[in-house]
């Protein structure tokens, strides 16, 4: 934009001249020890001196003491103005872009009842939107960044009628607590903002540093806060934060993914993001402030270099700077590249990945069905197993689990190999992974099913039967639940993880897990008698999820059913039986709330 280089243009100048007040002012913090603050909250003078350089820092770090000779000037100040006008032109634009393109990629429309594979993927996707944003739930720190990404949503407001909510998280932290909160509330004021100010619960340990607990319950305040389908998040990173991003990720020998960076506009399961501010650098975003007359408050804890990213940029950056000119430019024009080709290629996965997806009944619902895989086709194989774990399962996982998991899917006749996920599943326990028929299934492991094979002393158990499950009623066993009720046709519950039914003589069953695999008995429709390990093969049922699966008894010791893999053949019953009424009922298997 044109009116972006003839700020450049009057910033240079000024820029030099504090850029050296800036360097002068943190030799002397660091000779006087204060830079990180250690032992110094118990000094009132310490305190204090901390105090006056702070300030001191804010007013040389922020440009606005060097930069205040130029304030006032005309074209400056149109600049500024025009810089805002053309962001809010773009930041609607691309709204009503997201959009429309999540209408036209959504396969499943509102009326769909979700039974279809390729609409219930739309719909965890999050690509299908029910209606426009008419929200935008701005995180302010007070800050230079978060306050012009404020500014900005208020002229989005005014020029196309947005909502506007600033959230300020108080971490309780920082001495200087109170001057960011006084500063944001003077500046929602003014902007006529409601400003939202939840005090965070700051709980650390266990190798976890105070910056990323702040960190993740600031997020978990503003997603709470920005809960509606027509709410979106606004975020403040710029252009120097792009660049510093990539080098933090090239260290971490990220992927295309990583080294791509933020997107204008991203949607992932904390809902819809927005960061306008991308195409700015911090001396523009400061300027743009100081010519709107809005404050904004210095963080002390930017000139920290135990933290990585401070050291990106106080160190490395310039230096990188110094030895080559443009490098900014070339980093970024770098980083656009792997967000477009990570694009590209997650567009092509999410047309083929759907081939290799199965639903399944219990947790996590879907699994990976590789049959049909070219497993020699490594860099394939390797996004198609990160798209399944990533958007479909929600679960982040390493470069080093998507090489355990293709090593698993290479063996021959499922070798029972284990890889275990660092992270538990929505009943605290840990989630592993395992194949079985070609497939790979994510599980998660209850120690607690382990106890259904021994003869425990509780009084639904009746010795040499197994628990007594009454008609009508329920039984809890480890993480599961066992319901022998009567049949209704809108029965379905999220949680079930199998069903069949049954006549049931007498006023109940018995639930046996005492038997072992080479036990044999023979399904309905069947000529002859099978081993059960070899039935929970022919039926799908993979290792993990036999141990749930009881042989239901009847009052006279005739075998009903297995679990509700199959019925049992009723030849084999005692003549009792026929003599016997029979209820048509459902037994019904699922994970305990």
């Amino acid at each position: 934009m044109m009116a972006m280089d003839e700020l450049k243009r009057n910033l240079v100048d000024a820029e030099c001249r504090y850029k050296v007040a800036v360097q002068n002012l943190r030799g002397t913090m660091q000779r006087k020890q204060i830079v990180n603050k250690q032992n110094d909250s118990s000094d009132p003078s310490k305190v204090a001196s901390y105090r006056i350089l702070g300030n001191a820092m804010y007013a040389a770090e922020s440009g606005i003491a060097a930069i205040k000779p130029i304030r006032g000037v005309p074209e400056v100040d149109r600049c500024a103005l025009e810089c805002l006008s053309a962001l809010a032109e773009l930041t609607h634009a691309q709204l009503l872009h997201h959009y429309a393109y999540g209408k036209r990629v959504g396969v499943a429309d509102e009326s769909s009842d979700g039974s279809n594979l390729a609409c219930s993927l739309a719909c965890s996707a999050g690509v299908e939107r029910k209606g426009l944003i008419k929200r935008l739930v701005t995180g302010m720190s007070g800050g230079a960044d978060s306050t012009l990404a404020l500014v900005l949503s208020c002229a989005l407001r005014d020029r196309y009628g947005y909502a506007v909510t600033a959230v300020h998280c108080i971490h309780r932290l920082d001495p200087d607590d109170d001057i960011w909160l006084s500063n944001n509330i003077d500046v929602c004021q003014k902007l006529g903002v409601e400003l939202k100010t939840p005090v965070l619960n700051i709980v650390y340990g266990n190798g976890v540093s105070p910056e990323e607990v702040s960190r993740n319950e600031r997020y978990r305040e503003l997603i709470s806060e920005a809960s509606s389908e027509h709410d979106a998040l606004v975020f403040g990173h710029q252009a120097d934060d792009q660049t510093e991003s990539f080098l933090l990720a090239l260290k971490r020998g990220s992927g295309p993914q990583g080294l791509g960076g933020m997107g204008f506009i991203r949607e992932d399961d904390r809902g819809l993001i927005i960061r306008p501010l991308l195409m700015l650098h911090k001396v523009e975003v400061e300027q743009i402030l100081v010519s709107s007359s809005i404050p904004y408050v210095y963080d002390l804890s930017n000139s920290y270099l135990k933290f990585e990213r401070n050291f990106m940029r106080l160190k490395v950056l310039p230096l990188m700077r110094s030895r080559f000119a443009g490098v900014d430019k070339a980093i970024l024009r770098s980083q656009a590249l792997c967000a477009a080709e990570h694009d590209l290629a997650e567009r092509f996965i999410e047309s083929q990945i759907s081939t290799y997806l199965k639903q399944v009944d219990d947790y996590p619902h879907y699994c990976f069905d590789y049959g049909k895989l070219d497993l020699t086709d490594r860099n394939l194989s390797t996004m198609l197993l990160r798209a399944f774990f990533n958007k479909y399962l929600k679960i982040s996982v390493e470069l080093n689990i998507i090489e355990q998991c293709l090593e698993l899917m290479s063996r021959p006749n499922d070798s029972n190999g284990l890889v275990k996920l660092n992270a538990c599943g929505p009943f605290g326990h840990d989630l592993m992974i395992s194949t079985f028929s070609q497939k790979l299934y994510v599980y998660e492991c209850d120690p607690l099913e382990d106890s259904l094979k021994k003869r425990p002393s509780s009084p639904a158990f009746l010795d040499g039967c197994g628990y007594r499950l009454d008609i009508g009623s329920a039984l809890a066993l480890g993480s599961y639940e066992y319901a022998l009720l009567e049949q209704l046709d809108n029965d379905f519950d999220c949680g079930v993880v199998g069903r069949i039914d049954l006549d049931v003589p007498g006023d109940g069953v018995f639930l046996d897990f005492s038997y072992t695999g080479s036990l044999k008995l023979k399904p309905v429709k069947r000529s002859h008698s099978r081993e059960v390990k070899k039935i929970f093969i022919e039926q799908g049922v993979a290792p993990w999820q036999r141990m749930r699966q009881p042989i239901v008894v009847d009052g006279k010791g005739n075998k009903l059913a297995l679990g509700t893999v199959c019925l049992l053949d009723r030849s084999l019953r005692s003549e009792q039986y026929s003599n016997m009424a029979s209820r048509k009922l459902r037994l019904t298997i699922k994970r305990k709330a």
